[in-house]
């Protein structure tokens, strides 16, 4: 068996976790019939950049120098491609440890080294300076750069840790690089796919007012005004990589930011979700937060074709053969989530769409009946986006938050990591609210008992739970 193991609490700091932390942020293999430690990979020494694995790895046979190799693939949130021999755990194509930027927190013990697979390249972005801010609308490159120097951001590459001088700008950002969505392989042509992320996340470590420090705005996210990346694009991409030799052999934006026109068909959009290779030579994504399904040209990364769904398919579809010998494919889309892209106040249907080639005289079900549900808001609240804890609306604009008794308490504890509107992008119900303001807590958030229970009331108040969309007749199935 093949284990990924996620990291040590906390994410951020190791002060009283000394070591290289094994078996954190490691690949295990395990004897299935014994359960004994067969032998183990660390992707990460002591962590404390929240670069853990979230997927199974998956299994491919390597082809090279006249030998099948059996390996598995993993990657992380670093965005690094682990190609792994699963019978001794070593990087088929070599590694090295690099020296990585270290931690000016008193008392944290800094991995000087970390380990670097001399193939394939990273695969998502592990650097970040001010020059790499954005540019697809002049608007959004002022707001970045305006809040980058403000917050005195920086980045001073892989593996940058969270610093007491200034707020760490952390890339590809704790939603990955790769995430829950794993790979998928293609065994014929040697390839495996991945779909990875370019969203920077950010936080700072500050005075605990007791001689040590605490972590302040875990999670926050490097947007502009609108919600998007604060980066270059991509910000996704599905990438395929040739297992054979390690190179990568296409990356392909993934998604379209129809905030921008004909500029935002090539940005790609920050994704969730996995991918489905097929023997027809075909891969198939959801995953992004344009709510589109994707096929994409296993041989030349060209995307082929697209469907427009009710809502974003944060999940990984599926193919399977009818007893008439028809192949579908499978995805299932909506329900709860956004992508962390904050101002989207819906409520989604839950719902399997299956797709197939069309037969003579079949017609395709109108899939506008499950579109999504605007969420009724409380008097006052638009949807903007805010940002720093201080909203930002257009000129006659309303407010994201509505006046009332913990409004300021909202905006301080919550608004100073991931901005209002993230905050308040999900609704929730009184003790959904209480279990996430201690989870944030945590992790950083600002506040005693009587400021959380302060902010649960409020949000209870005017972000409980609505309830769910009908679901539309029989028509048109």
């Amino acid at each position: 068996m093949f284990i990924p193991i996620g990291n040590p609490d906390d994410s951020y700091n190791g002060i009283d976790r000394p070591g290289n932390n094994y078996y954190a942020n490691s690949i295990i293999a395990l004897d299935a019939t014994t359960g004994k430690l067969k032998w183990f990979y660390q992707m990460t020494h002591h962590d404390i950049t929240d670069v853990d694995a979230a997927a199974a790895p998956s299994l491919i046979d390597i082809h090279r120098n006249g030998q099948v190799i059996p390996a598995l693939v993993e990657v992380p949130k670093s965005g690094i491609a682990f190609i792994l021999d699963r019978r001794t755990g070593k990087p088929v194509f070599g590694e090295e440890e690099r020296p990585i930027p270290q931690s000016d927190v008193p008392g944290e013990h800094s991995s000087p080294t970390q380990p670097f697979p001399l193939k394939p390249e990273p695969l998502a972005r592990m650097r970040i300076s001010r020059d790499d801010i954005t540019t697809v609308t002049p608007e959004a490159h002022d707001y970045c750069t305006a809040s980058w120097d403000k917050q005195q951001m920086h980045n001073d590459g892989p593996y940058t840790p969270v610093s007491t001088k200034g707020t760490t700008v952390f890339a590809p950002g704790t939603s990955g690089g790769g995430n829950w969505g794993g790979v998928s392989t293609d065994p014929h042509l040697g390839y495996f796919f991945v779909n990875v992320s370019n969203m920077p996340t950010t936080s700072r470590m500050v005075p605990d007012g007791a001689g040590g420090y605490k972590l302040q705005g875990a999670y926050g996210r490097f947007n502009d005004m609108k919600g998007w990346p604060c980066v270059r694009p991509p910000w996704g991409e599905l990438i395929a990589v040739n297992a054979n030799t390690g190179d990568i052999a296409w990356r392909s934006p993934l998604g379209v930011s129809d905030d921008f026109g004909a500029a935002g068909k090539s940005t790609g959009t920050p994704n969730l979700g996995g991918s489905i290779a097929t023997a027809g030579g075909l891969v198939f994504i959801g995953a992004t937060v344009d709510s589109r399904f994707h096929a994409f040209d296993s041989h030349t990364g060209k995307e082929v074709w697209t469907a427009t769904l009710p809502a974003p398919a944060v999940s990984t579809s599926l193919t399977f053969q009818g007893k008439s010998g028809r192949q579908y494919v499978v995805v299932p889309d909506g329900g709860p989530g956004t992508i962390g892209m904050p101002g989207r106040f819906l409520s989604y249907h839950a719902i399997l769409i299956a797709y197939a080639l069309p037969k003579a005289g079949e017609s395709a079900i109108d899939l506008a009946q499950y579109a999504p549900v605007p969420a009724p808001r409380p008097p006052g609240v638009g949807n903007q986006i805010a940002a720093g804890g201080v909203s930002s609306p257009g000129p006659g604009a309303e407010p994201i938050l509505p006046a009332g008794d913990g409004r300021e308490d909202v905006i301080s504890m919550c608004g100073k990591c991931h901005g209002v509107s993230t905050a308040v992008a999900n609704r929730r119900s009184p003790d959904g609210w209480r279990d996430l303001i201690q989870d944030m807590r945590s992790r950083g958030a600002q506040g005693d008992d009587a400021k959380a229970a302060r902010v649960r009331d409020y949000l209870s108040r005017y972000f409980g739970l609505l309830p769910a969309p009908a679901e539309p007749g029989p028509t048109g199935r």
